[in-house]
């Protein structure tokens, strides 16, 4: 990097993350700011849909492990990524949990009465042993301490008539700039999928779904008394 002398003196005067109160804190303690206005600073705000990485006070959840370190070039070098290998993904384990009950698809439930463990769909009450609930917490409970806020994704799929298009052994591609998108993911490279074509998804951060609860302490203690509720 044409930084690099700068970066490698910040480095050497790291003050750590022991006092960090927010991620900017954090990963200036980590990395140093240059490294961190570089990688750092603009991927945040958009992942997370904030005009202050401040306002991040949480910031010791990611399982990636430490920012810099000796040795092999992977980025994720203790984890194991596994795929089913039938064409069908995971169908059979759906099949194997759901053999012998009456699956109801395509059914919305109008009301929630967790206590008494029923629920109303088609304009009757239908009472079960056990409810499992998968959804956002705040919506079964009619959001009584307020709205949890999660970022989504709109997803954009592209395809390309060539086998592979990232290099070996690379899944996914990271942006750190002004991009609107976060990541391409080649999908081939978990499924093992054979074809003479591959599928590249673009994620690009909005409020499309629930897919990743805002790492907010203020948040966070909202969440645990749902939890609680429930």
């Amino acid at each position: 990097m044409p930084d690099s002398e700068q970066i490698n003196q910040e480095l050497k005067t790291l003050i750590g993350v022991k006092e960090a109160k927010n991620l900017e804190e954090y990963w200036i303690g980590s990395v140093g700011k240059t490294l961190y206005e570089k990688f750092i600073s603009t991927y945040s705000k958009k992942m997370w849909q904030v005009s202050d990485n401040q306002s991040i006070d949480t910031f010791n959840w990611s399982p990636k492990g430490i920012a810099l370190k000796e040795g092999s070039r992977a980025a994720w070098d203790t984890a194991i990524s596994g795929y089913p290998y039938a064409e069908n993904g995971y169908d059979n384990y759906f099949s194997i949990s759901t053999e012998g009950t009456k699956v109801l698809l395509n059914t919305q439930i109008t009301s929630y009465d967790i206590t008494q463990k029923r629920v109303r769909f088609n304009d009757t009450w239908h009472s079960f042993d056990v409810i499992i609930n998968t959804i956002s917490p705040d919506i079964l409970f009619e959001e009584c301490y307020g709205q949890l806020p999660f970022i989504g994704r709109d997803f954009h799929k592209i395809v390309l008539p060539q086998e592979f298009a990232f290099p070996e052994n690379v899944y996914f591609l990271y942006y750190a700039n002004s991009e609107q998108f976060t990541r391409l993911v080649e999908y081939k490279k978990f499924t093992r999928h054979r074809s003479k074509n591959t599928l590249i998804g673009m994620e690009i951060p909005s409020l499309n779904g629930k897919h990743y609860p805002l790492p907010i302490s203020t948040e966070i203690e909202k969440a645990r008394k749902y939890r609680e509720l429930m």
